[in-house]
Formats: structure tokens, sequence, C-alpha cells
């Protein structure tokens, strides 16, 4: 499956009516995993402000979906190498934008499991950046603890998403779950 920015994750029993929902706002394309659908939304702002409003007049909770997670680059990979080298490549393109600052990097895995491990990548790919960052003279920092940026990491077997979030827009669209 290719062409796709945006990975959700339905509320338990309102898959049929999130699907529904959901087509309002681009093409939704179900997976193999329980509860999860990907995406491809043409105009990604609308849906954030959509959701945030819904957000607010619900008082705190959305009733068909409880993760949101748009994706400002998606990759196919064949085997870890191919992946942890393509989300490198693409966190080098952020290196001025987390120079500096305290960020995360928060992994969802789906699929892969023999190869793919949330906790071990988060690492490989925290450190990646502090490193990157470090040869460009202002070196950022790890913290779990109001990060400034958090880098979004979903994967759907051999696919994976990445986008980078500030600390504005993840507290903005707390349907993110991404802290």
């Amino acid at each position: 499956m290719s062409n796709w920015n945006l990975i959700v994750t339905t509320a338990e029993g309102k898959y049929t009516q999130a699907l529904g929902f959901l087509a309002r706002f681009g093409v939704v394309k179900p997976t193999s995993y329980y509860n999860v659908v990907m995406m491809e939304v043409h105009n990604v702002p609308q849906l954030m402000e959509s959701l945030a409003q819904e957000w607010e007049n619900r008082g705190g909770r959305l009733l068909l979906l409880q993760r949101v997670v748009p994706m400002s680059h998606t990759f196919n990979f064949m085997d870890h190498q191919a992946f942890g080298a393509r989300a490198v490549e693409i966190l080098s393109g952020w290196t001025d934008r987390l120079a500096g600052k305290t960020f995360h990097v928060r992994m969802h895995r789906r699929g892969f499991k023999d190869q793919l491990h949330s906790e071990q990548d988060e690492r490989f790919l925290n450190a990646a950046i502090v490193d990157a960052t470090t040869q460009c003279g202002n070196p950022a920092a790890v913290s779990y603890e109001d990060p400034d940026m958090v880098v979004a990491v979903e994967t759907i077997g051999n696919q994976a998403g990445m986008s980078l979030w500030p600390r504005e827009d993840f507290q903005r669209y707390p349907f993110l779950h991404i802290r």
C-alpha cells in the first residue's frame, strides 16, 4: 500500500463508524492490524482542526478515535538496516529544527516483530539526533518530561511514517498521543 500520510487507531467497537467519519477527510485504507487504518489526506490541517474542535466539544475525548498521527514522510523498507538508514536520512533533514532542543522519539511498531524493536529503535534514533546536532555545534538533549519536540515513528508491516511535532502542536492536538 502506498500513498498514505496518516495513521489512525479507532476506538474499541467503533471501527465501522470511524471509517465513515474519516472518509470525509480522505481515502481510508484498512490494514490487517486491529482497529488501525492508514489514510491519504490532502488537507491534514483541516482534519486536525476539525478533530481539535470535536475534542474540545466532547470534554477532552473523541468518541470514534483513539490516536490520529499525520506523517510528513513515508517509506517502504525490507529489513531493519534499510529502516534505520532511511529513518536517519529523514532525521538529518530535521537537524536544524532539533538543534539545541529537548526531544524524544516515540515509535509504534506493527509487524516486523523479529526485526524492529520499538524501544531499541527509539534509542538508536535518539542517539542519531544527538550525534547530528552535536556535529553541527548545537546538541539536542533527550527528554521525556515536557520536550520541545517529539519525533513520531509509525510502522505497519514494511511501511513506515515519520513526523516531527513541536510542543505547541502535541499540546494543541492531544489525540496525537505521541508523548
